[in-house]
């Protein structure tokens, strides 16, 4: 070849117009580190990358063929059967903060990061030392298998197609199992009016029946511990108990009742209704901002302190906040799914705002007018 001796960003230059060379093994062993200051051998295995433009590009270059022949001492190897899959980076992945050299995803998985979305712009000019983010969306290359394991093991949300699990089909009938007494169990215990029996079951409570289903999955085998462990989103778990923190703070200290007396002072005159729909309104605008786990925990106390003002029924003053907090459609930060369309589609902030904000009004008035009609206010 007339290449020995030449280094890769030469040959690069020459001959692959500009493509990226990803790798050059000889004897075995990567090259990878200083492709800059190596001297291309014979025998020497080159990998290189490039995107659909740039194949266009080659084939339209003057005296340039794709097809590589002896003259230009370059000989097609090998071509693997490979797929491009879209993923987003979940909020608990281990792949966000790292760069793309630290992930190894060459060596690893055999993968490629062709470009990455983030925030509404493509970054196709990544370095080794770019780091991925939460909510990013790759273009991945590689192949199935090494497809299947970088989107089932490592936190990252398949956009274009699904892996293909392995199912253990054999454990099955645990979770069932699992499944079916949680629900049973507590379906007979809301039936305690009707008698002992009933009034047995209802002593479960169901953070303990959900508890037990728990350890019946996993001491069977369908979930393994670490599996299990991996699965909690514990960023959510520690904002919900921080928050309920904060919620029993208020009740406690008063500041819960104080506000309770303000909002009845003020809108008492104009009825319970208002004042629930005020509640309702409230939510909505809090959740657009901060988790509805959050919003809850702390209105929760709120409304039913209010409820008790009004001397009311507390059920429409709870669903006030239950509906409300959960209404969160005009901005792409007030919940993670809303985050991840966000970044998916490539949707900017007003886009949520011009499609949601009519929807939460929509729903803030036909809670408004049936929740009265559905449930006794006194």
């Amino acid at each position: 070849s007339p290449h020995i001796g030449a280094t890769p960003v030469s040959l690069m230059q020459s001959e692959l117009l500009g493509t990226k060379i990803v790798e050059v093994r000889r004897k075995g062993f990567s090259m990878q580190e200083d492709l800059q200051h190596i001297n291309l051998e014979e025998g020497d295995r080159i990998l290189f990358l490039c995107n659909a433009r740039k194949v266009n590009q080659v084939r339209e270059a003057r005296g340039v063929d794709l097809g590589w022949d002896d003259s230009r001492g370059l000989e097609t190897l090998e071509q693997r059967d490979v797929q491009i899959v879209e993923g987003m980076i979940a909020n608990n992945s281990e792949f966000a903060g790292l760069s793309l050299s630290e992930l190894k995803l060459r060596q690893r998985f055999n993968i490629f990061v062709l470009a990455i979305h983030r925030q509404g712009k493509n970054i196709t000019d990544m370095g080794p030392d770019t780091k991925l983010a939460a909510g990013d969306t790759l273009l991945l290359e590689g192949p199935q298998e090494g497809m299947n394991r970088i989107l089932t093991k490592q936190r990252i949300i398949p956009l274009s197609q699904r892996p293909a699990d392995a199912h253990n089909r054999s454990k099955q009938g645990w979770a069932i199992l699992a499944m079916g007494l949680f629900i049973f169990i507590g379906l007979l215990g809301s039936f305690e009016q009707y008698g002992e029996f009933f009034k047995f079951f209802a002593r479960f409570n169901p953070f303990y029946l959900a508890f037990i289903g728990a350890l019946i999955v996993v001491i069977s085998g369908c979930v393994k511990p670490k599996e299990a462990y991996q699965a909690v989103d514990w960023g959510i778990i520690f904002l919900i108990l921080g928050m309920l923190c904060v919620g029993e703070a208020m009740s406690k200290t008063g500041l819960a009742k104080a506000i309770a007396f303000g909002v009845v002072d003020n809108i008492g005159p104009m009825g319970c209704l208002v004042a629930i729909s005020g509640l309702y309104l409230i939510c909505s605008i809090l959740t657009e901002m901060i988790s509805n786990n959050a919003v809850a925990a702390v209105m929760g106390p709120l409304a039913y302190e209010m409820a008790l003002q009004f001397d009311a029924n507390p059920i429409p003053f709870i669903l006030a906040v239950m509906f409300g907090a959960s209404a969160s459609f005009s901005t792409p930060i007030g919940y993670q799914t809303n985050t991840y369309v966000y970044n998916a589609g490539g949707y900017k902030f007003k886009d949520f705002v011009k499609v949601g904000l009519p929807l939460n009004i929509l729903l803030w008035i036909i809670f408004t007018c049936t929740v009265g009609w559905l449930y006794p206010l006194k």
